[in-house]
């Protein structure tokens, strides 16, 4: 381009000849470099881009948070170039990756369709009825509704004995199947409900065997010498009726000493082994399978074949044999021995009438009435069952026994003793040496002696009630 420079002092005539020559050529080169630009740029001002500004400028005025958001519009697919070709392996993964991710929506949606199943079946439970307060755990929820789920340490464990298909008490499969229920609906759990061999399967996570009182089914026989609580239906009827576990001490037993059979040794006679080998094969397991496992076992003892040493004797119901120190025992009074009803058991004590108000002035007569009282608490006391005393007025008499002094007296009783020494012997009680004579009480259906009167009354309870009942005296 041609460089235009003005001098204030040019001459008039000089611009006149450069506007009616110069100009116009000057103009043309203008237009002509103009054009030669446009065909190798393109303009800063495209079509496209005025497209963008508007858009840009309408978004952000109808924008209801005032806030700054640009649109980036890319280039169609088709002026792209694929960065590989696909062949058609890759078009089969593809097509399988597709099929397991429809596999996993499926599932995924299975599963929170039973989870919701589960919910609305727990929502149908009231919360006071799933579990006691005190076993609750608190969930936290979308809705404002609090849910109530149970915990795993659940207590009680319960489980189930002596139930029957019929039974005239009402003690049947369907009462069982109830009482389950009423556990579960409490918070606690239920366990071996269907009758097993428990000599194997006994689950020690139980803690409360509930069967009728009179049942004595091995799963008893084993709580009772596992120190497991042995409760009645009616301890689970009478909690479901206060939506509580009652105390269990008002209907229930529990052994609180030791095993009968710790670190003892039990033998077992040649006629009971006679007698069982000939029923071995009449019975699922005989009585000799059950003895093994209740002292070994269960029981922490040890059944012997020799009776050297053994404090506990098993004999038949024929066999009549006493040794001092020795305690002789038959099948049923051996499963007595296992399972008490109140001797080492936590029982309940009936309550007893309260005394009459005492009197002024009355004296004997209060004294009397306390006496009353006393006896109607020892006659209603169940201790009083396997104590060794009984409503029968045993007439014991020991062998008469010689005056130490030998002064020709003889006497039946150590307090007659006592009295005939201090009357007649107080001078010779002091220079002599002297032993009091021990009296001898014999049993009159066995062989059984003892010293003590109180010995000889506890064995006749406990082994000649039936003798007494069949002579008609004693």
């Amino acid at each position: 381009m041609t460089a235009i420079a003005f001098d204030a002092q040019s001459d008039m005539t000089g611009i006149g000849h450069f506007l009616d020559d110069e100009f116009p050529a000057l103009l043309g080169d203008v237009e002509t470099t103009l054009n030669s630009h446009s065909s190798t740029t393109s303009s800063p001002w495209s079509d496209q881009e005025d497209v963008d500004i508007c858009n840009f400028t309408d978004l952000h005025e109808h924008d209801e948070h005032d806030e700054f958001q640009q649109v980036e519009q890319e280039a169609p697919l088709e002026h792209q170039e694929p960065d590989y070709i696909e062949s058609e392996e890759d078009e089969e993964e593809e097509e399988q990756d597709d099929n397991d991710s429809a596999y996993e929506e499926d599932d995924r949606n299975n599963n929170m369709q039973d989870d919701e199943d589960e919910d609305s079946e727990q929502d149908e439970l009231s919360e006071e009825e799933v579990l006691p307060s005190s076993k609750r755990r608190r969930v936290s929820t979308t809705s404002s509704q609090t849910k109530y789920v149970k915990l795993e340490s659940a207590w009680p464990v319960v489980s189930f004995s002596g139930f029957k298909e019929t039974d005239q008490d009402g003690h049947t499969f369907e009462q069982r199947d109830k009482l389950a229920q009423i556990v579960e609906k409490m918070g606690g759990r239920v366990i071996d409900n269907n009758e097993k061999d428990d000599l194997v399967s006994f689950d020690t996570s139980v803690t409360h065997v509930v069967a009728p009182v009179a049942a004595r089914t091995p799963r008893v026989i084993i709580a009772s010498l596992s120190h497991k609580w042995i409760m009645s239906p009616e301890w689970l009827i009478q909690s479901n009726k206060k939506r509580k576990f009652l105390n269990e001490a008002d209907h229930g037993l529990r052994r609180r000493d030791t095993t009968p059979f710790t670190q003892q040794r039990l033998f077992v006679s040649p006629g009971f082994i006679e007698e069982e080998s000939k029923t071995s094969g009449t019975l699922r397991r005989t009585k000799l399978e059950y003895l093994h496992a209740f002292v070994e076992k269960f029981g922490k003892g040890t059944v012997v074949n020799d009776s050297k040493d053994a404090k506990l004797w098993l004999i038949t119901e024929q066999e009549r044999c006493e040794r001092e120190g020795v305690k002789m025992m038959r099948w049923n009074e051996l499963i007595h021995f296992m399972y008490p009803t109140s001797a080492d058991i936590d029982v309940p004590v009936q309550p007893v009438e309260s005394p009459s108000n005492r009197v002024k002035g009355r004296g004997r007569a209060n004294k009397k009435d306390q006496k009353n009282v006393n006896k109607r608490r020892q006659s209603s006391s169940p201790k009083n069952e396997v104590s060794g005393k009984s409503n029968i007025g045993w007439k014991i008499e020991a062998e008469p026994a010689p005056c130490p002094f030998e002064c020709g007296r003889n006497y039946t009783s150590t307090i007659g003793m006592k009295s005939h020494l201090k009357r007649f012997h107080q001078d010779e009680q002091k220079s002599q040496k002297w032993e009091m004579p021990r009296l001898k009480f014999q049993c009159r259906y066995c062989s059984y002696i003892s010293d003590r009167r109180s010995n000889l009354e506890r064995h006749l309870n406990r082994f000649h009630i039936n003798d007494y009942n069949e002579d008609g005296s004693n």
